[in-house]
């Protein structure tokens, strides 16, 4: 199952959007995934779990070397589990500069675009595949 986590300090876009990005692996893609976050949600984030009705994800300290990841909302670090380099990296999805030092073990998809938020990317991914799904 992929883990699929942003930064330690958990705002409403480190939250969001691993739930969201694992709801796409899971509903579009049929690959098994779950959100989970690095620490305690902040107060906006919480309101925000709280005000759609949605679960808060579990919470984890670190990942092993069989766990694959993906990381949304940064790329640095220092803002990631310390055994980060161990784990498979499939792929990143951030909206903050490059911050170089995350080590994969084969090409990723990597997408960083100068937006206001992770989701906001995560929305234009998600809609190019919807459209170019077969209906059904």
């Amino acid at each position: 199952m992929i883990k699929v986590f942003g930064h330690t300090a958990p705002d409403t876009d480190s939250t969001g959007s691993p739930i969201i990005w694992a709801w796409y692996l899971n509903e579009i893609r049929k690959t098994p995934a779950k959100p989970v976050l690095q620490g305690e949600p902040n107060t906006e984030a919480a309101w925000m779990l709280e005000r759609w009705g949605l679960d808060k994800p579990e919470i984890i300290s670190d990942v092993a070397a069989d766990d694959k990841c993906v990381i949304v909302d940064t790329n640095n670090p220092a803002e990631l589990p310390a055994s980060i380099n161990e784990a498979e990296v499939i792929e990143i999805i951030d909206h903050h500069m490059l911050a170089g030092g995350v080590k994969t073990r084969a090409p990723i998809n990597i997408t960083i675009r100068p937006l206001a938020c992770t989701a906001t990317i995560m929305h234009d991914l998600i809609g190019e595949d919807l459209e170019s799904a077969p209906e059904g």
